[in-house]
């Protein structure tokens, strides 16, 4: 037997441990933690990064070379926006996708432990669907949803246009910063 793969090129990689915690330094000491606005839910905080900065670049560059070389893309890339996110206890993503650019990325700078987390109802997780669920649910289920909890320091890059949320934390100490961005191929 032989499976074919099919679908949206999802990649988790783990940067070093230094490296993770220079990110959230760097969130730490950010001077403009403004809350930025969207179109989505207001989280507890959410503010823009330095897209120029070359030490994110830097740090960033092995672990998206690696998703082009598995992707095949044989030109170049910039990063074209960057922010943050802290969610605390009931903040959540609703299903959305990224518009203006080619791929997107999250990385996971500060988790809830396990025992702040209902993990039967997928707190503390990013959620994937991809495709449409068939009128003959019944009988075939597809794979249209993959569920990962992400680990510290853990960078998930993947298609603009990949559907992708967060379920909301009940525990009022629940805690998760990530830092996110988009790619713009060239």
């Amino acid at each position: 037997m032989e499976k074919v793969e099919f679908g949206p090129l999802v990649i988790r990689q783990r940067l070093s441990p230094n490296e993770a915690k220079y990110f959230f330094k760097r969130f730490q000491n950010q001077p403009n933690k403004q809350n930025i606005i969207t179109d989505l839910p207001d989280l507890y905080q959410r503010a823009l990064m330095d897209i120029n900065d070359k030490d994110y670049n830097k740090i960033l560059y092995p672990y998206i070379k690696n998703y082009l070389d598995v992707y095949g893309w044989q030109g170049g890339y910039k990063l074209q926006s960057l922010w943050t996110n802290v969610y605390k206890g009931n903040d959540y993503i609703p299903p959305h996708t990224h518009v203006a650019c080619d791929l997107s990325f999250v990385l996971f700078l500060k988790m809830p432990s396990i025992d702040k987390l209902k993990l039967s109802k997928s707190e503390g997780f990013i959620m994937f669907r991809y495709g449409e669920e068939p009128y003959f649910l019944q009988k075939v289920r597809p794979i249209v949803d993959q569920q990962i909890l992400p680990k510290v320091g853990e960078l998930i890059i993947f298609p603009q246009n990949l559907t992708h949320y967060s379920a909301p934390m009940s525990h009022p100490q629940a805690e998760r910063i990530s830092i996110s961005g988009n790619i713009l191929l060239n």
